[in-house]
């Protein structure tokens, strides 16, 4: 026969020899007498009755600890911030605008800096080909815009 080692209620091991016919544990519970103060045991694996385990108050603290925590709010410009780029728009199209419509062409951004040509299709947010004030604005508060200081 083959010993078979359980940790009782009590904790500590112990070994016994399973029964020829064992009998199912509803019958052999119910044949048990029940004292008053132990109509419900504890379970022994330590979780619910539809029997997934509890995790221990250590673990659930740390997965408290560890969650993720919630994104920061989106970066909301000051209203001096938002009228310092607006300024700054309105005066480098200014500066730029030879033909004076109002916006900036890629030729007149071009004749400036090759490079801001290129990096000013990231800014027309309208695809029309030209740079407004607000969508150059809309960009420096973005940060797409280097600007020296």
């Amino acid at each position: 026969m083959t010993a078979i080692h359980d940790f009782g209620t009590s904790g500590s091991l112990s070994a016994r020899t399973p029964a020829k016919n064992p009998e199912p544990e509803t019958a052999r519970d119910a044949a048990a007498p029940q004292s008053p103060a132990a109509e419900s045991p504890p379970p022994t694996t330590g979780g619910r009755s539809d029997g997934t385990p509890l995790l221990s108050s250590a673990v659930q603290a740390t997965l408290i600890a560890n969650q993720a925590q919630p994104a920061p709010p989106a970066y909301v410009p000051s209203a001096a911030l938002i009228a310092a780029a607006d300024i700054l728009a309105q005066d480098i199209v200014r500066a730029l605008d030879s033909n004076h419509n109002g916006t900036l062409s890629k030729a007149e951004i071009a004749a400036v800096s090759p490079l801001a040509a290129w990096a000013s299709d990231t800014l027309d947010t309208n695809r029309d080909g030209q740079l407004s004030a607000n969508e150059l604005a809309n960009g420096i508060l973005q940060g797409n815009v280097p600007l020296p200081l």
